[in-house]
């Protein structure tokens, strides 16, 4: 899916010189940067996510470690709300939009890879601590996100419990939970809707409305839509 993505944008870049003359900007030109989450805090926010010893185990930082970088960079912690209160998933995703994110490279669009397994989506592991995913950004804007669709009915059921029972204990208005969805994921053998299990498959969501907004040199998004918004304005 990666090819595939910087083919899109080599099919931009040549469809634009056919039509308009000239061609997509240097930074938006394939082939792209590479950067694993791991590296980019590293890099961006002075510290390792996982860790690897000198035996080849790895560990992951363990959340009081993570409360203490979020103090070191200055992270915002409400009295009634300190940060030992909070998850692994909330420290990161605080330390990811503040310190990361801000700082990605912006000299050429950038695929950060390998997302911590904390970070829950369904998208399957790619070993004990991350999983098969990456997200594009482009000019410090996130453009696209890819994973490899979790096929297990049995995991696909336990996200949608977990899932279920934090959002329903958190909402105004209780919603539904889909109790047979991951039926659609299991063989008949073992409670499901299909013959053999589900297919190896992954896809790419890209933000169609900021990509334009990118080709168009534009830093405002309300101007390329194809519709009135007033929460764009």
């Amino acid at each position: 899916n990666i090819e595939e993505t910087e083919n899109l944008f080599r099919f931009l870049d040549k469809k634009l010189k056919q039509k308009m003359g000239f061609g997509l900007a240097q930074d938006l030109k394939p082939p792209f940067l590479k950067l694993s989450v791991n590296d980019a805090f590293k890099n961006y926010a002075g510290f390792e996510l996982f860790h690897t010893t000198s035996s080849e185990s790895s560990s992951q930082i363990a959340i009081s470690d993570l409360s203490k970088q979020a103090r070191r960079l200055s992270i915002l912690e409400p009295d009634d709300n300190k940060f030992e209160n909070w998850t692994w998933e909330e420290l990161y995703n605080a330390i990811f939009v503040q310190c990361v994110e801000p700082n990605l490279p912006k000299e050429k669009c950038v695929f950060l890879m390998d997302y911590p397994s904390e970070v829950r989506c369904l998208a399957q592991n790619k070993d004990k601590y991350t999983k098969e995913r990456w997200e594009l950004y482009g000019r410090g804007i996130e453009l696209a996100n890819c994973y490899s669709e979790e096929t297990d009915g049995n995991l696909v059921r336990k996200y949608f419990e977990i899932e279920g029972k934090e959002k329903n204990e958190t909402c105004r208005i209780k919603h539904a939970i889909d109790d047979d969805y991951w039926r659609n994921f299991a063989p008949m053998s073992k409670g499901g809707y299909t013959k053999d299990g589900f297919p190896k498959c992954s896809g790419v969501a890209m933000g169609i409305d900021r990509l334009i907004m990118l080709l168009c040199g534009k830093s405002d998004i309300s101007l390329v839509t194809s519709f009135e918004n007033d929460y764009l304005k």
